[in-house]
């Protein structure tokens, strides 16, 4: 449904709007937490005393991929917003 609340149907050409800020949100979310993760945990790994190379490489994985869960699950609570508008043909359609 658009913005107007004028149903859509397949093929119809829409414009989308996205707000001011909110791609750069969105974007912050989906790849600062994975970063995070890939960041944060071999730097525990070396502050908790295990030094190895593989439990680092563990570490990080699981950093990232505990990051991507987290990222995935406040991007579904909180989806970006954003407006279709319906766009009027020649004729007023």
């Amino acid at each position: 449904m658009s913005r107007d609340g004028s149903e859509l149907i397949a093929g119809q050409s829409v414009a989308i709007e996205v707000p001011d800020g909110e791609l750069l949100r969105s974007a912050a979310k989906v790849y600062l937490l994975p970063l995070a993760g890939l960041l944060a945990g071999p730097a525990l790994v070396r502050w908790i005393g295990t030094g190895s190379e593989s439990a680092a490489l563990i570490a990080a994985v699981t950093g990232v991929v505990l990051g991507w869960v987290l990222a995935r699950g406040w991007v579904r609570r909180s989806p970006p917003s954003f407006i279709v508008w319906h766009e009027r043909g020649a004729n007023g359609q």
